[in-house]
């Protein structure tokens, strides 16, 4: 549909609209990707297809974005692991504050601003200002006043939330390097010690952090590689699968909280947060994490 070219890098990022048809029924899913990495997505979302289709309507560029629906797992079992580890309500009193750095296609902050009952009030940090404007464009992308992207460097501003006194009840580092690497995301400077004793500065003391990871080849020394470098720093931290080839890492300032340790707990608690919310991961996460 439409390619953005990065000059500093010389990478090309491409949007499109792709069709499927089931059972009669037209979706529509947006995909952004590296237009010459094209099987590796950035962020995706589904469209809101007309109930009826004309002439005036059938161009799915006009469509708007569900917002309230994740369709990849990767996004959809980190909001949920905030509520699993208890970093989160699902009903709270008070508003939760959270920081993602790194905003993509915005397709996972765009659910945590569109949930009212959650409560979140959510900072994104992205280094990029065209995954703003693309986010813009093409993803839905509305800024509230508790939903806020920041173009800035990640690290730059983890170090000004230590100075500023700011505590977060989840953190999620969906921050990525070099597409070329071995390990993209997280990107290698966020792989440096005294980046980690920020986020740690600024993770509340009941908080969680997940750390999304990509490789593009040698997933699992990557992944071990991520969690040793985190566990190292945190109180919990731990391996969460969620298919045949990929984990992410989760944190803990609290002691024995890793789904090893807090199993049946947190079956509990995943099946509380899906029974109330859009979320279907319960079954997969017990598939891979016995």
């Amino acid at each position: 549909m439409k390619s953005y070219c990065e000059p500093s890098s010389g990478n090309c990022l491409l949007v499109e609209d792709r069709p499927t048809l089931s059972n009669d029924r037209l979706s529509v899913r947006r995909v952004l990707l590296y237009k010459d990495y094209d099987q590796m997505s950035i962020s995706s979302v589904d469209l809101e297809t007309p109930e009826v289709l004309t002439w005036k309507n059938f161009n799915s560029r006009n469509w708007p974005v569900d917002k309230k629906r994740l369709n990849s797992p990767a996004f959809e079992l980190i909001a949920e692991l905030g509520f699993m580890m208890e970093a989160l309500e699902v009903e709270p009193q008070e508003w939760q504050n959270v920081l993602m750095i790194g905003l993509g296609g915005g397709a996972l902050s765009n659910y945590f601003s569109s949930v009212d009952s959650i409560k979140v009030n959510l900072t994104a940090v992205e280094l990029n200002p065209l995954m703003k404007t693309i986010a813009k464009e093409w993803f839905g992308l509305q800024e509230t006043p508790n939903y806020k992207v920041l173009i800035e460097d990640g690290v730059k501003f983890l170090e000004g939330a230590v100075q500023r006194g700011e505590k977060y009840k989840t953190i999620i580092l969906d921050a990525c390097g070099d597409v070329k690497e071995s390990l993209i995301c997280p990107g290698k400077e966020f792989m440096n010690p005294s980046v980690i004793q920020d986020i740690i500065k600024v993770l509340d003391s009941d908080g969680a952090l997940i750390v999304n990871i990509l490789c593009s080849r040698d997933n699992i020394a990557n992944e071990n590689k991520v969690l040793l470098m985190y566990k190292d720093q945190f109180t919990t931290c731990f391996h969460v699968r969620y298919s045949e080839a990929q984990r992410l890492v989760a944190c803990s300032h609290r002691k024995n909280w890793s789904f090893l340790d807090q199993m049946k707990r947190f079956e509990e608690n995943i099946k509380a947060v899906e029974s109330r919310l859009n979320f279907d991961m319960g079954r997969i996460i017990l598939k891979f994490n016995p």
